[in-house]
């Protein structure tokens, strides 16, 4: 990151807060919409837990594999492993 990059890297975080700001009210109308009322605190706890899952399995990633890094960085294993569990979930 450079000075002379300021306006991008601005640019993209409003980009990215906006495009993020849409997709989460759509996927809470749309998690309100199709539970059933009797249904709906059981699915929004279920989907907060998954989401969250996805958090602590990085998390322990990171840490498993830079357990015994002794640089100041993440090893480039761990890079690979995010792409990979990246597209495997996709």
């Amino acid at each position: 990151f450079t000075p002379s990059c300021l306006a991008l890297a601005a640019l993209g975080g409003v980009v990215l807060g906006v495009g993020a700001g849409l997709f989460w009210a759509a996927q809470g109308a749309l998690m309100m919409a199709y539970a059933t009322p009797g249904s709906r605190g059981r699915l929004i706890a279920l989907f907060w837990v998954i989401f969250n899952l996805g958090g602590v399995a990085g998390g322990l990633l990171q840490f498993g594999l830079n357990f015994r890094t002794d640089g100041g960085a993440a090893s480039p294993l761990s890079y690979f492993a995010f792409v990979t569990a990246m597209l495997a979930g996709a």
